[in-house]
């Protein structure tokens, strides 16, 4: 996969990310905690599970891998900590696939999700 490819992937996490917390930072605590039904619950256990994700693909390409107790882990219990933590994130995800070269390769554990 090209540089350009993976820097364009990066931005439109970033800004896909940043569109999910400015629409649903109106709503109340209790509608982002209630129970939707869907594989992480809650909102915030969705928007935990991104943040879990984006961090575990950087642990992949710094070979400094990360370790979570499960997939639903909730990282951050305040809604705002957690949309800080994802812009941090985001921005840091972005920097590194910025710094990549053509001649840079990802390690091997990138290939499979």
């Amino acid at each position: 996969m090209s540089t350009g490819r993976l820097c364009l992937q990066a931005r439109y996490n970033q800004w896909m990310d940043e569109r999910l917390y400015a629409v649903t930072a109106s709503l109340a605590e209790a509608v982002r905690r209630r129970d939707l039904g869907a594989f992480f619950k809650p909102l915030h256990g969705t928007f935990n599970h991104i943040l879990l994700v984006d961090r575990l693909w950087i642990g992949r390409m710094t070979d400094h891998p990360c370790h979570f107790d499960s997939l639903d882990q909730e990282l951050y219990r305040d809604f705002e900590q957690l949309r800080t933590q994802q812009r941090e994130t985001d921005a840091d995800l972005l920097h590194r696939v910025r710094a990549l070269t053509a001649h840079d390769s990802l390690p091997a554990s990138t290939t499979s999700a």
